[in-house]
């Protein structure tokens, strides 16, 4: 269900541009530290104390590494890439890429392009898929408000009657009014406005419609502050 009022519109928008903004950003960030350990980390020797595969809807591999450094929190339970699993499984050690300053920041393996292309795809795909479904929201969103609001600024009120109101999941409201081309119905979604006002069956309603497509309508009840904006 779509957001109703200011409120709602302006939370759309806002998580629309924090995943446009932080999908590259998050991404950027992973990539620069992967550049940052293969271009100036160092090679040391984890002990390897157990591995497991965890199988779900995806299959992911761990490795459970304990390095030698009173800096570093052990044991370590860390994420490894399938050929890293594959390649070291088993094995008393694997090696792991640290910062020298800082060996809590580490990669397990090697690092090379294609583990740079994964972390990008890492943040790119789920990410992006998001992003286009926020905006297949907004888009659809906007596009409601802006007939809405041309109802507003050139519409003709009429007076409805209430045909029936649904209750539940996806409630909605049907009506009845008449134009000069005869009768027309129509059904909103039950909004907060909507409820508040205690209709029922068959009780009157005011109707905005448009002249040019009678079709098009809203009960004025049914008007939020959104429409405005």
């Amino acid at each position: 269900m779509l957001p109703n009022g200011i409120a709602g519109r302006v939370a759309l928008w806002l998580l629309f541009a924090a995943l446009a903004i932080g999908v590259p950003y998050g991404m950027n960030r992973s990539v620069a530290r992967l550049e940052t350990l293969r271009t100036s980390g160092k090679t040391v020797q984890a002990r390897l104390l157990s591995n497991r595969v965890q199988r779900g809807k995806s299959t992911t591999y761990f490795f459970t590494i304990a390095i030698d450094d009173p800096r570093m929190p052990n044991p370590v339970d860390q994420q490894v890439l399938p050929g890293i699993y594959y390649q070291y499984a088993g094995a008393p050690t694997v090696p792991i890429i640290t910062m020298p300053d800082d060996p809590t920041n580490f990669e397990v393996g090697w690092i090379d392009e294609w583990h740079i292309d994964f972390a990008r795809r890492q943040w790119l795909v789920p990410g992006g898929l998001w992003v286009l479904i926020l905006l297949f929201f907004v888009v659809i969103f906007e596009a409601s408000a802006y007939s809405e609001r041309n109802l507003l600024r050139a519409g003709e009120v009429t007076t409805g009657r209430v045909v029936s109101i649904s209750s539940g999941k996806g409630a909605q409201l049907r009506y009845q009014y008449e134009t000069s081309l005869g009768t027309r119905d129509g059904k909103v979604s039950m909004s907060g406005p909507i409820t508040k006002a205690g209709l029922s069956p068959e009780s009157q309603i005011q109707i905005l419609y448009s002249l040019s497509n009678d079709r098009k309508s809203i009960p004025v009840v049914a008007i939020s502050l959104y429409q405005l904006a």
